[in-house]
């Protein structure tokens, strides 16, 4: 992961060298997006040894998005969206506890660096805009330990696609995007020695507001 990292940082550096002439601004960016957690049943699938293990998503709330947003103009029309995002993402649990015979409730907290690569056009104030995205796990801490032989599974890297419109206002940007994970997820739970994928909505929307200096 630091490797991939690293990588990133200079292929950045190396880009903004290049067409640091063809324009180039850069500044902070803040955001929310929907969780990609879809609130009802996540049944464990195939659990032909845990059918009464059912957990479900209450109240899945928005992610907080925030780090850097940079934009190389190649003409009036014409640009690349780069950014550098911190994102956080928080999900509430139920389960039934079968130990104790009760439903019990525990809350999930995931920290992802995405980096998604935006490729636009402009029309006046309004834009138009598509490219990929790289997404991180870095950390997840969840109540969900407390079933016994619990560990939660996630892919080290996700590749996503988003698309959306933009809005210029002076030197603040507000983006809408939609974005779609192309990349095999995995999303899931062990507990003891077997392994089950949860049922979970990948798409989510984005919403950011940034500032170009």
């Amino acid at each position: 992961m630091k490797k991939f990292g690293l990588t990133c940082l200079l292929i950045s550096c190396l880009g903004l060298q290049l067409f640091a002439q063809k324009g180039f601004q850069i500044g902070p960016r803040i955001g929310i997006s929907t969780s990609s957690i879809q609130a009802g049943d996540l049944l464990v699938k195939d659990a032909a040894t845990l059918d009464s293990l059912k957990i479900s998503a209450e109240n899945a709330t928005v992610g907080i998005r925030l780090g850097l947003v940079s934009r190389i103009s190649f003409n009036e029309h014409i640009y690349l969206q780069p950014e550098l995002i911190l994102r956080t993402s928080k999900a509430e649990y139920r389960w039934n506890d079968l130990s104790k015979g009760e439903v019990r409730f525990a809350e999930e907290n995931s920290l992802f660096f995405d980096i998604p690569v935006m490729a636009g056009a402009r029309f006046g104030f309004f834009r138009i805009q598509a490219g990929p995205m790289a997404s991180l796990h870095l950390n997840t801490k969840s109540d969900l330990t407390d079933i016994h032989g619990y560990d939660r599974l996630f892919n080290k890297v996700e590749w996503g696609l988003q698309g959306g419109v933009g809005f210029d206002i002076w030197k603040f940007i507000l983006d809408l995007n939609y974005q779609l994970n192309i990349s095999e997820a995995e999303n899931g739970i062990t507990i003891g020695n077997q392994s089950f994928n949860l049922n979970d909505e990948q798409a989510k929307f984005i919403l950011g507001i940034g500032f170009l200096f």
